[in-house]
């Protein structure tokens, strides 16, 4: 009796690992600076590989600069089109979202707070400011106070 070999065995163990593959980073750009990483699958796993790829992307150190869940496309499902436009009955459109991490090669420098102080661009304390159009003369208004309505304004003094 001769034996039979078959690939069905085979098979089955390949598409069993291939299943297996529960998470990966796909590269969604990159620069000499750091890039963006696409997390796919299983998030633990996904970031696992997100991580040796930066480290091997940066020679080491990385700092992660931010992680989103971004919109990067739209689905719609449902309604039936007939020739180039008409379409009959209803369709829904939902996003197309995926988990992105943000890196940059290096460690990052401690985030710096502001010191205290005018804005950037001022240059000190602001100065005296001309009265508005109408408005009493600089120092405030003549002595006595102004005059009534209806009556004339006292000669300059």
């Amino acid at each position: 009796m001769a034996f039979r070999w078959s690939w069905a065995p085979v098979t089955s163990a390949l598409l069993l690992v291939a299943a297996c593959s529960f998470g990966h980073a796909e590269l969604v750009r990159r620069d000499q600076y750091g890039g963006v990483l696409a997390l796919k699958g299983h998030r633990g796993e996904a970031m696992e590989d997100a991580q040796q790829q930066m480290a091997a992307h940066c020679g080491g150190a990385y700092t992660i600069i931010t992680e989103e869940n971004a919109v990067v496309g739209e689905q719609t499902s449902g309604g039936e089109t007939y020739g180039r436009s008409s379409t009959y009955g209803s369709s829904t459109t939902t996003e197309v979202r995926e988990y992105r991490i943000t890196y940059q090669c290096g460690s990052a420098p401690p985030a710096q707070q502001p010191a205290p102080g005018p804005p950037p661009g001022a240059s000190g304390p602001p100065g005296p400011q001309a009265p508005p159009p109408g408005g009493p003369p600089p120092g405030g208004p003549p002595p006595g106070g102004p005059p009534a309505e209806g009556q004339p304004a006292p000669p300059p003094g």
